[in-house]
């Protein structure tokens, strides 16, 4: 379960989606809201989502490499 969720977050199919998710998520409220203090506060969670969603990927990315690098298979020793 842990690799098939690394796999998904180092996957090319969330580097595409999640552009266009996070340009929704920024434009939405500038539309819709009509408080200068909602606005901010949906723009500044959907900011925190945003850097958490690039720090996951980076760490998918890297744990990737490594048990690629591991696996058997490829024919590279395994790394203590």
């Amino acid at each position: 379960m842990r690799t098939r969720l690394i796999k998904f977050l180092a996957g090319p199919e969330l580097g595409l989606v999640s552009p266009l998710l996070f340009a929704a998520l920024y434009t939405w409220p500038l539309l819709t809201f009509t408080s200068a203090g909602s606005t901010f506060r949906f723009m500044f969670a959907a900011w925190c989502v945003h850097i958490a969603l690039i720090a996951a990927t980076n760490f998918a990315e890297r744990a990737l490499e490594t048990l690629d690098r591991a696996d058997p298979d490829v024919g590279d020793p395994p790394i203590p």
